[in-house]
């Protein structure tokens, strides 16, 4: 067998690994994206973990975001509050500073559709996703089980156990260009570089037990057998999906969304009020200090 055949070979194995997970009920799942900066630096983009019924396209998890987001929406309120005092009082910046350590969701998956409630709410808010779609979105912690369906190509590595289930160990890549209408609509595809690159652990049964993937601006080589390196690839995102516990009892129904209170246009203009008024008395509280 020469090299090209091996190479099919292992992506129909990749492919139809991914098709066989997507088509089991209850299983276990955690997830860690990470955002990758100059040199080594990395920052947790988000983590998780829940459950989902993979044939119903039902994803039900915790997810914390991490520094990555965070810690730029910290800077920039600090930047702000600097030229403009009177946005941010100084007991609001010390509760958005310790906030830093990550902020804390439930989000449950459905078809195409999110549905988040926040810490600080029991209400669930939608948003606006297709709860019928056949495509899970983007963001969606298996949407890389879809991803792998339409793997290009792919190289056998080696044996290894994840949480003591003996796998075949595989690296793949998907160029997303080839597959628009298999994952993304066209909103989606101007999210995200067109490359998905990394391996994933199949064990005896053809069930994805773990996906290392990362996102790719470009890639310079079709060498799937070997791990990526910076000279390889041009990295935007890494993240590690995990899948155990294929037997796990399974229920997730859609939450109910009650009628907004109030418009955008009314919370709008709340703040915008809000902040006009500290605007207005924050001259005449800094002469009086002053003096």
């Amino acid at each position: 067998m020469n090299g090209g055949e091996r190479l099919e070979e292992d992506a129909v194995s990749v492919r139809e690994a991914a098709r066989k997970t997507l088509a089991l009920r209850g299983v276990r799942l955690a997830f860690e994206t990470t955002m990758h900066g100059p040199g080594d630096e990395r920052k947790v983009f988000r983590q998780g973990e829940g459950v989902a019924d993979l044939a119903g396209r039902r994803t039900d998890v915790t997810v914390t975001v991490g520094p990555a987001i965070l810690e730029p929406m910290a800077q920039f309120a600090h930047r702000l509050t600097e030229k403009h005092p009177w946005v941010l009082r100084d007991d609001e910046l010390r509760e958005l500073d310790a906030g830093l350590g990550g902020v804390t969701s439930r989000d449950i998956y459905v078809g195409g559709a999110v549905f988040m409630s926040h810490p600080y709410s029991q209400k669930w808010f939608h948003n606006d996703g297709d709860t019928t779609s056949p495509r899970r979105r983007r963001n969606d912690p298996l949407w890389i089980l879809e991803a792998l369906m339409c793997a290009d190509d792919a190289r056998w590595l080696e044996s290894e156990e994840v949480r003591g289930e003996s796998c075949k160990r595989f690296g793949f890549h998907v160029d997303l260009r080839l597959h628009r209408e298999e994952l993304d609509t066209p909103q989606e595809w101007l999210v995200g570089p067109p490359h998905v690159a990394g391996e994933v652990w199949i064990d005896r049964e053809q069930r994805v037990h773990r996906v290392d993937s990362r996102e790719v601006a470009r890639r310079r080589t079709r060498q799937s057998g070997r791990r990526a390196t910076e000279a390889d690839l041009s990295a935007y995102a890494s993240t590690s999906l995990e899948l155990w516990d294929y037997r796990t009892d399974v229920s997730i129904d859609i939450p109910h969304i009650e009628p907004p209170q109030s418009r955008t246009i009314d919370v709008l203009a709340r703040l915008t009020a809000r902040l006009w008024r500290r605007r207005r008395d924050y001259e005449p509280a800094r002469r009086r200090t002053a003096e």
